[in-house]
């Protein structure tokens, strides 16, 4: 081994150490903000209906409780929460309880701003993986009416000493309402004496308008109807719901003799009229009734501003008032932030895993054989040629226009293609699989003409008129199998820490609903074998665009940009132009559920898109190999995709 390969060694090994820190930096300083630095007891559950419902049993008959069971005891699919038990609860204190959930294709992490921010004000809080998600079944959803898994963890609650079963509450972002609001239709009916007491909804507030008021009856509800809701302003005009004929009738159901103009923002109606707030965190004294909050944000915002976690604390400081033995702490007061950054961090340590994973493994001998030739700058083409300039420059602004116009059209056609209830997440999935199919085959089109336009422009220059699909060449059928099992060892490696984090730490590596997650062993073969191909027919073409993208006469670091924009800017002109019209006008520019999941997804495709031209350039200057560099960034981000949800049936092998 020559000294210029020792030290790139020492420098990658250095740098996968830095990495590998970062991940451990982020599940230690997320974990200890979590349990409020040590005063909230952090526990979880992993087990089917059937365990849970003999633990209620168990707890009902020892605690002297009398709760019934209203879901399914099933023994086949697995139910995961987070439970966390502040150090005030106790069978002498008894104290409420709030159920979280999530919203569609993501994991109970989501809603930490809110479980965090309640359990260090003296809740006793519980975090559901719903069904299809994360951890738990599609099962589930089924056996606990319809409600992805809330109402069997609301029981459980109940059924607990140091809960007061009286005051349950539950609050949810996006598809989680539809959880809040089945749990609600399960248990507050008539004769029942399990009800949901409180209930903050917030992010996508459809729900609200299928509630009764045999449903309403004892709960206090908080509605927080975002003003630039992608969702809610589709169905409504969320910008102007308080002067809305909508918001007056939601009024009206508490307090029939509602006659404003308009219904002010964040003021409480029970029957007998408006009710004034207490001061520091005193609750309402009502036993029913609703408040509208109308927040300048956004959807997702909901769940990641101070703004929603401390409309979601004041809901339930008004529903409850201060728990027992606990302290009023100000709802603006929030510690969560802190516990994002470290999840930042972990997010950060996942992606440059990636970079000394590859130098190294390369450069071992099992994976010796992966190796091709990288073509030189000697031999490379002149990028202030007129003849490349025109030919990158146009190639470059016709993807970009495919990219942009068939994620407006084919995101929405995927999420639809699969769309069952049943089966929460598969949109996702399928939305983002077409419409990389689609690039990926767009790709390989633009490819075939640069060819062809090239052997005609260079037809007196041989030398530069090299094959564009050269670098796609694979000397063996064992090269290419031991290429596969090399991205698969990236990649899995990489996910280790992502499997401490959440088995040892309880954590995850996210921004916002930007999440890296683990998936249950069970999965990994469906992934690979009907959602890998799916990503591959994008990120290998994407490779190859990435491998002919070098010249002579421009850095390294300047061409790999030009990737970069190339992958990413389509997304970033369907962000800008979908959210400035949502903040010009209340509406966005795609008017409809699945544009404005479109715009949500943007905001993780962009980012993902940019890295991978970064990484896709890397592979190929340490193998030569663009089926690694494809392989690898497919899987990651298909991986990345799926792994949080839930799946039926894909595009290309629907069984």
């Amino acid at each position: 081994m020559s000294a210029k390969q020792k030290n790139a060694k020492r420098i990658s090994i250095i740098l996968l150490v830095i990495a590998l820190c970062l991940c451990f930096v982020s599940m230690i300083g997320t974990s200890l903000v979590q349990s409020d630095f040590g005063k909230i007891e952090v526990t979880t559950f992993t087990g089917t209906l059937s365990e849970l419902s003999d633990m209620i049993t168990q707890n009902t008959t020892e605690n002297g409780k009398s709760v019934q069971i209203h879901f399914q005891p099933d023994a086949q699919y697995q139910f995961h929460f987070m439970m966390l038990k502040p150090d005030n609860a106790s069978a002498e204190t008894p104290v409420p309880a709030v159920i979280c959930a999530h919203g569609g294709a993501n994991t109970l992490e989501l809603q930490m701003s809110s479980y965090l921010e309640l359990a260090r004000r003296g809740f006793y809080v519980i975090s559901i993986d719903m069904a299809g998600h994360g951890w738990s079944d599609n099962g589930i959803q089924t056996a606990s009416s319809g409600s992805y898994g809330m109402l069997a963890a609301a029981e459980y609650a109940m059924s607990l000493d140091f809960v007061d079963e009286t005051q349950i509450g539950v609050t949810g972002h996006s598809l989680g309402n539809e959880a809040c609001f089945q749990t609600i239709a399960a248990l507050n009916v008539e004769g029942s004496d399990q009800r949901i007491s409180a209930w903050v909804e917030g992010g996508d507030t459809m729900r609200s308008f299928n509630m009764t008021p045999e449903y309403r009856e004892g709960l206090c509800w908080t509605l927080v109807i975002n003003k630039f809701d992608e969702f809610d302003t589709t169905f409504f005009g969320a910008n102007t719901i308080l002067e809305s004929d909508t918001a007056k009738g939601l009024i009206k159901g508490a307090y029939p003799q509602f006659d404003g103009d308009s219904v002010t923002e964040g003021q409480w109606y029970s029957a007998d009229g408006p009710v004034e707030r207490g001061e520091n965190g005193a609750a309402l004294g009502i036993t029913e009734g609703i408040c509208i909050q109308n927040p300048h944000t956004t959807h997702p915002m909901f769940h990641f501003s101070r703004v929603g976690s401390a409309l979601t604390v004041q809901g339930f400081y008004d529903a409850f008032g201060v728990p027992a033995g606990a302290k009023y702490i100000e709802p603006n007061q929030q510690i969560w932030q802190i516990a994002a950054v470290f999840q930042g961090i972990g997010l950060v340590g996942f992606f440059m895993m990636l970079f000394p994973l590859v130098a190294l493994l390369a450069g071992t001998k099992v994976f010796a054989g992966i190796k091709r030739p990288v073509v030189e700058c000697a031999n490379l083409r002149c990028l202030k040629d007129p003849r490349e300039w025109s030919v990158l420059g146009i190639s470059l602004v016709v993807f970009i226009l495919f990219s942009f116009f068939s994620y407006c059209k084919l995101f929405p056609m995927g999420m639809t293609a699969f769309n069952d209830s049943a089966y929460p997440g598969t949109y996702v999935v399928n939305g983002v699989g077409l419409w990389s199919m689609a690039c990926g085959i767009f790709a390989l089109a633009v490819l075939c003409l640069q060819a062809f336009v090239r052997r005609i422009l260079y037809r007196r220059d041989q030398d530069m008129s090299c094959n564009t699909f050269s670098a796609g060449g694979m000397e063996t059928i064992s090269q290419f199998l031991l290429t596969v099992l090399f991205a698969f060892t990236v990649v899995a490696l990489m996910y280790i820490p992502v499997y401490i984090a959440h088995f040892v730490f309880g954590t995850d590596f996210r921004v916002c609903s930007f999440a890296i997650v683990g998936a249950k062993p069970n999965r990994f073969f469906t992934i690979a074998v009907k959602y890998i191909p799916m990503w591959a027919l994008f990120y290998v073409p994407n490779a190859i665009v990435n491998a002919n993208a070098r010249y002579k006469d421009a850095p390294e670091w300047l061409t790999t940009i030009l990737c970069g924009l190339a992958n990413g800017v389509s997304m970033i002109i369907y962000i800008i132009i979908q959210y400035s019209t949502l903040y010009s006008t209340g509406g966005l520019w795609l008017a409809s559920a699945e544009g404005a999941m479109a715009g949500i997804m943007a905001f993780a495709l962009a980012p993902c898109l940019i890295f991978a031209a970064f990484s896709a350039r890397f592979i190929y200057k340490k193998t030569g190999n663009i089926w690694a560099s494809g392989l690898i960034n497919a899987a990651v981000m298909c991986c990345i995709t799926t792994f949080g949800c839930n799946f039926t049936s894909d595009l290309i092998f629907p069984f």
